[in-house]
């Protein structure tokens, strides 16, 4: 059984959220999707665990993964894994109940403004 609120179900089992920025690196994003604000909107949907593919971003944890490793934190209750890249993220899409992406957030960071369309 499923119940929408803001346009995310909310399920009756615990969830599994995969977070990816691609490539590149998205400092505001990163940041935002491991606030306080985030994680307790998180809870609210029932996601007990985070998966987090942070690039070359910089934040508080970066220096965690930032030659390559995988960080294992326990924030706010919720079970969070940190990485820079894989070679592939197609076992991190099936197991994840909800992703989210960069895809539609401008990103003026980035020199070429990739972001932006033409």
């Amino acid at each position: 059984m499923l119940f929408r609120i803001f346009s995310i179900p909310i399920r009756f089992f615990p969830m599994h959220t995969f977070v990816t920025i691609g490539s590149t690196r998205f400092d505001l994003l990163i940041k935002e999707i491991l606030s306080p604000r985030t994680f307790e909107a998180l809870k609210s949907r029932r996601c007990t665990t985070l998966t987090v593919q942070c690039g070359n971003s910089v934040f508080e944890q970066a220096s965690l993964i930032a030659k390559g490793e995988t960080a294992n934190l326990s924030i706010e209750g919720i079970q969070v894994e940190l990485w820079k890249f894989k070679p592939a993220l197609i076992k991190e899409y099936e197991k994840a109940d909800l992703i989210i992406s960069h895809a539609g957030w401008r990103n003026n960071i980035i020199r070429d403004l990739h972001s932006i369309d033409s």
